[in-house]
């Protein structure tokens, strides 16, 4: 009895290992994944596909069968372009790698057409494809765009003299329709030289405060501070005037976006990297000052509310210098200016931020100065 029982329990026993190890691989991921691969390759209708093919990549984005999965997604959709890349670019050296690569290649042609042959396409087809059954065509499909644009450009650009300024852009359009770019690189630097008023010699200040020289408003204790105003968040602005008053002028005279002001200097065509056109904006800002018995004095500008004098505001002086330039060529454009703010003062409502809105101003007068040179509309002033 007690062996009848005790074999009772083996077999139980062992009956209860199987199931258990039974259900164990069924949910085992290598069982999951088989069934989810399986309901892939039996779904008939797209639909299913499609839901199918989501829920294997969602559970098992680098399954056994993951690429003939991803695959499968590409062919039912040759015109999802984020399908196709996903598979590129998991799968370089993929069983399916150059059906893919030749159906990219469609998909990124026909977009051009279908989306009414824009350049930020064209530029996209040359990017991703080195050399594609379709390059000598997007070759034309450029050229056309760029010769549209600049007549385009010509026709609604006021200057229509041959002005070093013309001559340069004439060579820049050259350059970038040959080179299939359409980006200009664009870099700055800045210097700054400023000084408070008691960072001027006792003497400097016992001369400036003279009852006969500031007759309207002491000047002890009523000149704002000059440096405190320049924080690195107003020196960042300073910087991106006139990058973005540049892209702000290509956008009207072109189709927006045609050609776009960049910080960095070279452009990926197809398995090449083109060194761009580029602008060089520098500047200098000092104190304004003027010379007075052998010595450089600043120079002190009155702020009035109601007609009332409330403070001085010391001088600021801005040099400019812009140079455009192609690489290889000797042909360039480069612009020099000295800049003041004593002309934007009458503006200045929040005294706490005048040094930073003249000198904002003054920037933004140069940047129209160098727009106007080109025969563009005035960005800042309008």
């Amino acid at each position: 009895m007690k062996l009848f029982t005790f074999k009772s329990w083996l077999i139980q026993f062992a009956v209860l290992i199987v199931v258990t190890l039974g259900v164990s691989f069924y949910k085992s991921e290598f069982c999951r994944e088989r069934r989810a691969y399986r309901v892939v390759t039996k779904a008939l209708f797209e639909y299913d596909k499609e839901m199918a093919i989501m829920s294997y990549i969602d559970a098992f984005p680098d399954g056994r069968h993951a690429e003939d999965v991803y695959y499968r997604s590409v062919k039912l959709h040759a015109d999802d372009e984020s399908g196709i890349t996903r598979y590129l670019t998991k799968f370089p050296e993929g069983e399916h790698h150059d059906e893919v690569q030749q159906i990219y290649d469609e998909c990124l042609y026909h977009k051009i057409a279908k989306r009414g042959y824009r350049m930020s396409d064209v530029v996209a087809y040359y990017k991703a494809i080195p050399d594609g059954a379709y390059t000598n065509e997007v070759n034309r499909i450029s050229d056309s765009i760029w010769d549209s644009e600049i007549t385009n450009y010509y026709a609604r650009s006021k200057s229509k003299k041959a002005t070093k300024a013309t001559m340069y852009l004439d060579a820049m359009f050259e350059y970038m329709k040959a080179n299939r770019v359409t980006s200009l690189a664009y870099t700055t630097t800045s210097k700054y030289q400023l000084k408070d008023y008691e960072d001027y010699s006792q003497e400097i200040r016992d001369v400036m405060e003279m009852e006969d020289r500031y007759i309207v408003l002491p000047v002890a204790g009523n000149v704002l501070s000059l440096k405190e105003n320049f924080t690195a968040e107003n020196k960042l602005l300073l910087k991106d005037i006139f990058k973005k008053g540049l892209q702000a002028s290509f956008d009207s005279i072109f189709s927006p976006g045609f050609i776009q002001v960049v910080t960095h200097s070279k452009a990926k065509v197809g398995d090449k990297k083109i060194p761009l056109p580029e602008v060089r904006f520098d500047y200098l800002i000092t104190n304004q000052e003027e010379e007075f018995l052998g010595e450089q004095f600043p120079r002190l500008w009155i702020h009035s509310e109601n007609n009332a004098p409330r403070n001085y505001l010391m001088g600021i002086a801005i040099l400019y210098h812009v140079k455009f330039a192609i690489p290889g060529s000797d042909i360039s454009y480069e612009f020099t200016d000295k800049g003041t703010t004593e002309n934007e003062i009458g503006k200045i409502r929040d005294l706490n931020d005048g040094y930073r809105l003249m000198t904002i101003m003054s920037f933004e007068r140069f940047s129209d100065k160098i727009y106007q040179s080109f025969g563009w509309n005035s960005i800042y002033s309008e």
